[in-house]
C-alpha cells in the first residue's frame, strides 16, 4: 500500500514538473525568437510598423516647419509611460536628430530637438499635422477654383482687353 501511494505520490511531482515545464520551455522560445529578430534589424516588428505608419506625418511635420529638411530617417522607438517615442535624424546628418511622441492616435505634433535641428526651425510656434493637412486642402481647393493657365491664355486674354480698350478709346 505504501508502495503505491510512494508511486502516485511520484508521479504527481513528475506530472506537476511536467505541466510547470511546458509553458516555461514555450515562454522561453518565444522571447528567443522576439530577441533574434530584434537583434537582427534592432527592432521587433510591432516597432518596424509603428515607424511605417509614423513617417509620413513625421516627414510632413519637419519639412513643414523646418528649413531645408531634405531627408527623414527613423531609426528606433522606445516605450515611455506617455506613449512610444521615436527617435530619428534628417538631412543624413546623425546631430540633427529629434525623437517624436506617437500617441494612440498617431504623431500630431510635439519633437525633442537636438540644437542643430532647432536652428532649423522656421516659426516660433510649430503648426501640428493635422493643422498642415487642413491648409494643404484649403489650398488645393483654392487651386481648383482657380485652375491654373497657360501663357497662351493669358496673352489672349490681355489681346481681347487691349482691343476692347482701343476701340472704346476711339469712339
Amino acid at each position: 500500500m505504501k508502495k503505491v501511494r510512494i508511486i502516485g505520490i511520484a508521479l504527481a511531482i513528475i506530472l506537476g514538473l511536467f505541466c510547470i515545464s511546458i509553458p516555461i520551455i514555450t515562454g522561453g522560445y518565444l522571447f528567443m525568437n522576439t530577441h533574434e529578430e530584434k537583434k537582427e534589424s534592432g527592432l521587433t516588428e510591432s516597432e518596424k510598423k509603428l515607424m511605417e505608419e509614423q513617417k509620413e506625418d513625421i516627414t510632413l511635420y519637419l519639412k513643414y516647419n523646418y528649413k531645408d529638411i531634405t531627408s527623414v530617417t527613423l531609426t528606433s522607438v522606445k516605450s515611455t509611460p506617455l506613449g512610444p517615442t521615436i527617435q530619428g535624424y534628417v538631412n543624413n546628418n546623425k546631430n540633427i536628430a529629434f525623437t517624436a511622441l506617437s500617441s494612440n492616435n498617431g504623431f500630431e505634433s510635439g519633437l525633442e530637438v537636438s540644437d542643430e535641428l532647432l536652428k532649423l526651425s522656421k516659426f516660433d510656434k510649430d503648426k501640428s499635422v493635422s493643422e498642415i493637412k487642413k491648409e494643404k486642402q484649403e489650398t488645393s481647393m483654392n487651386t481648383a477654383e482657380n485652375p491654373k493657365r497657360s501663357l497662351e491664355d493669358i496673352m489672349a486674354e490681355l489681346r481681347e482687353q487691349e482691343a476692347h480698350l482701343f476701340k472704346r478709346n476711339r469712339i
